[in-house]
């Protein structure tokens, strides 16, 4: 009993770190692609907020572990899982440039985010009052606007 116990611990954690490896993959899109058209400023930006959003990631990851005895080889591999997609994505979304491709690709981002969020909706509207959730939501829809407008500012309008 206590393997089985120890094995589904370990699910969550797995797959936790793919999700959150195909959003990342999404925004390393979003870095190559904007790099590839040319938007330095945008491209910085992304890394900048990308990297401050995904430093909490590891928390979502490792949090149900907090309990078992996990080695080494293990954590590297989970937080490879969660994190090497967005090199990946990356490296593929800056390897060529097309306006057809950027659209795909940034598109591919948006949806992965849209994705995060409905997913995070759909497993807190039970506990939550609906008023609340969607509050947050257009708190994080402001705030991502606000910070659009600070970024297009930021670059003198060259995005």
């Amino acid at each position: 009993m206590l393997k089985r116990r120890s094995h589904e611990s370990l699910n969550t954690p797995l797959l936790t770190a793919i999700g959150i490896g195909l959003h990342n993959f999404g925004e390393g899109l979003a870095i190559g692609a904007s790099y590839a058209a040319g938007a330095f400023g945008l491209a910085t930006f992304l890394v900048i907020g990308f990297g401050s959003h995904n430093a909490t990631e590891g928390f979502a990851i490792f949090g149900p572990l907090k309990k078992e005895e996990v080695n080494a080889v293990k954590v590297v591999t989970l937080g490879l899982i969660g994190g090497a997609p967005t090199l990946v994505g990356t490296l593929i979304g800056g390897s060529f440039y097309s306006s057809l491709l950027s659209t795909v690709l940034l598109s591919l981002a948006g949806g992965s985010i849209l994705y995060v969020v409905l997913s995070v909706y759909s497993h807190t509207s039970h506990s939550l009052d609906n008023r609340l959730l969607f509050g947050g939501l257009l708190c994080g829809f402001v705030i991502a606007f606000a910070t659009d407008m600070a970024i297009v500012a930021a670059s003198g309008g060259a995005l």
